[in-house]
């Protein structure tokens, strides 16, 4: 079934059921699927961008600690 197909079918579906909170229910889960989630990176500002490029760069160029090295410090 082609995404046309499929979505012509959840039409006919949708038209025929009369369940007033079920249609809200389905709403519900289609409109968050449809409203696409904001980026974290926007979200964040200049120096905390610049402070993870820069802990990228660190870990690309072979300057990081084990993990467990990190944890025990904080045990």
């Amino acid at each position: 079934m082609s995404t046309i197909e499929t979505k012509s079918a959840i039409h006919q579906l949708v038209d025929e059921i009369n369940d007033e909170q079920f249609l809200k229910a389905v709403y519900i889960i289609l409109e968050q699927k449809a409203t696409p989630e904001p980026d974290f990176w926007d979200a964040l500002t200049e120096n905390q961008r610049l402070a993870i490029k820069k802990g990228v760069s660190d870990a690309d160029a072979g300057r990081s600690k084990p993990y467990q090295q990190v944890l025990n410090k904080y045990l």
